[in-house]
């Protein structure tokens, strides 16, 4: 009897302790631990970790406009803090201020509009191949809106963001883009190299000196008879027209027949260099004149020419055929920018020619947008190896000299 007593009391214990504890976690839940996010986005503020919060939001995402609903895969603060349950709506986009243009530090301070309801802000930087270099989260309530990350960026263009979140969800700001510049100073004077004197393109290829320390290079072109029009004027990246050490771009503004001058001025990202001189040329739209071959000529020792033909004003290219008397050996086209040197005209052959006694031929003829002109007369020359023991070809190279 005293044991059935002490067992009914027992049962009876244990059910108000479970009340108790039941209770206690109610409690707990409305004292800050709300239940964790579905898929339809987050529906409370539970812990997260920092790193792995801004890691699971969608990169390309786009911003959430007030009033829309959230679409996110996370859940919790950024720093595993607690929050308010709802706040209604997912904070307004942030309006960054700046870096914006040119700044001089790798190490910018980022300034932005703080909104209503933002308790966290998420910074993200992207450098010029779209990889993120730079992701922090700041407490909605300890930042005044400017932060200075201990990052230090290297010369080149970067866009940032600023992210703004709460429980009901976050947006994204529109990207603001800026450039490191590497160097303070102004890039100097640019030196022209062609089109110059007489041209028979439409679309010439301008070509320049490169310039020490300039990122970008501005071309402008206008007819002689209507100089305050400017029929170019645009600026190119370095990295465009950029070959070693010289710098070369060819629009696409096609020029009607008539005289030019064009200039180019460099730039950086600190601010714009000076103007170069100004050069003049004339599109002529007739075909070019006949080409005289020079050289190979006779008996020669490398099996690797130069050709070297009298240049023509108004040619926008050349053809240069070599063959062996019964077969044609090579078929090829040069820019007239490319082998053109004052008065003549320079070109080697991709491929160096068979070593050994035989007669060659070889002729050159211009080209531009008016036609082809006339083939040049036909110059011979036979390969004579440097190193030969032959008597008979030192003598032959004797005679010939």
């Amino acid at each position: 009897m005293i044991m059935k007593g002490f067992k009914r009391n027992k049962s009876n214990l244990m059910a108000a302790l479970a009340g108790v504890l039941f209770l206690l976690f109610a409690a707990g839940l409305s004292a800050g631990q709300p239940p964790v996010s579905d898929e339809g986005g987050p529906q409370g503020c539970s812990a997260c970790e920092q790193e792995n919060l801004i890691g699971q939001i969608d990169i390309g995402s786009p911003a959430v406009e007030p009033g829309a609903s959230a679409s996110s895969s996370y859940e919790g603060t950024p720093d595993g803090g607690t929050a308010p349950d709802t706040f209604g709506a997912p904070p307004a986009v942030v309006t960054l201020v700046s870096p914006s243009g040119p700044v001089s530090s790798g190490n910018p301070t980022y300034v932005w509009i703080k909104v209503p309801g933002a308790l966290y802000y998420a910074l993200e930087v992207k450098n010029s191949l779209n990889t993120v270099v730079i992701k922090q989260w700041y407490n909605g309530t300890e930042t005044t809106g400017s932060e200075t990350p201990s990052t230090t960026l290297a010369g080149g263009t970067y866009t940032w963001r600023i992210l703004a979140w709460n429980c009901d969800g976050y947006s994204w700001s529109s990207p603001n883009t800026f450039v490191v510049c590497s160097s303070t100073s102004l890039p100097g004077k640019a030196t022209l190299i062609s089109p110059k004197g007489t041209i028979g393109t439409a679309l010439p290829t301008y070509q320049w000196k490169t310039v020490n320390g300039a990122t970008r290079y501005h071309l402008r072109v206008v007819n002689i008879n209507d100089p305050s029009t400017f029929l170019i004027d645009t600026w190119y990246d370095a990295s465009v027209v950029v070959n070693g050490l010289s710098s070369s771009i060819k629009p696409n503004t096609a020029l009607a027949a008539g005289s030019y001058r064009w200039w180019i001025q460099t730039g950086n990202c600190f601010a714009e260099g000076p103007w170069s001189s100004y050069a003049t040329f004339r599109f002529v739209n007739v075909s070019p004149s006949r080409p005289t071959a020079l050289s190979p000529h006779g008996l020669i020792a490398s099996n690797n020419p130069t050709f070297i033909w009298t240049a023509v004003n108004n040619a926008a290219g050349y053809y240069l055929q070599v063959n062996n008397g019964t077969a044609k050996v090579f078929d090829l086209e040069f820019s007239a920018a490319e082998v053109t040197s004052g008065a003549r005209a320079y070109a080697r052959l991709p491929t160096a020619l068979p070593d050994d006694d035989v007669d060659y031929y070889w002729m050159v003829r211009a080209y531009n947008d008016a036609g082809n002109g006339s083939w040049s007369s036909l110059k011979h020359f036979e390969i004579v190896c440097s190193g030969s023991s032959s008597v008979t070809h030192q003598k032959r190279l004797k005679t010939m000299r």
